[in-house]
C-alpha cells in the first residue's frame, strides 16, 4: 500500500466518522427555561375526591383558622425593645462534681473481692476492649493493675 492510497484511506475513514457524530442543537432564542415537573402532576379526580373526603370537615375548619389567626410577621421575641444586661460573652462556668449516686455504688462494692482468677478475666477482657478502640478512665486502669 502505497502513502497516498493509506491516506486516501484515512481520510475516508475520518469522513466516515465525522458522519457519525451529532450535530449541536441549534442555541436557543434565549427564552429557555428549565422544565417545572410539578407542572405536568396530576391525580385522578377520583383519587383527589377520596383524599378531601377523608378529612374531616372539622378539622380543615382548624387548618383554616389556624392560619387565620397566626402572626407570622409578630417578633418572637417580645422583649426587642427592653435593654438586656451585657456579659462577658464567656458562659458560667460548671461546677464539676462526682455525679449523683456514686458514693451508693461505691458502698455497693466495697465489699465485693475477687479471686485473683476473677481479676486476670477481667483484666483480659479490658485489654481486649482497649485493643479494640474501646477508652478506659485512667483510674480503672490503675485500679486493674494495667498502667
Amino acid at each position: 500500500m502505497t502513502e497516498a492510497d493509506r491516506i486516501a484511506k484515512l481520510e475516508a475513514e475520518l469522513a466516515e466518522l465525522k458522519a457519525r457524530v451529532p450535530q449541536p442543537l441549534p442555541k436557543s432564542s434565549g427564552n429557555y427555561q428549565p422544565p417545572n415537573y410539578i407542572d405536568r402532576m396530576s391525580m385522578p379526580p377520583e383519587a383527589m375526591r377520596d383524599l378531601i373526603n377523608g378529612v374531616p370537615d372539622a378539622v380543615m375548619a382548624d387548618l383554616r383558622g389556624d392560619v387565620a389567626r397566626s402572626r407570622s410577621l409578630e417578633p418572637i421575641d417580645k422583649d426587642v425593645g427592653r435593654s438586656r444586661p451585657i456579659g462577658n460573652g464567656f458562659a458560667n462556668p460548671i461546677e464539676l462534681s462526682t455525679p449523683p449516686g456514686t458514693e451508693l455504688i461505691d458502698r455497693m462494692c466495697e465489699g465485693v473481692k475477687f479471686t485473683e482468677e476473677e481479676m486476670e478475666t477481667i483484666r483480659a477482657g479490658v485489654r481486649k476492649q482497649m485493643a479494640e478502640g474501646k477508652f478506659f478512665p485512667k483510674v480503672v486502669r490503675m485500679k486493674l493493675g494495667l498502667e
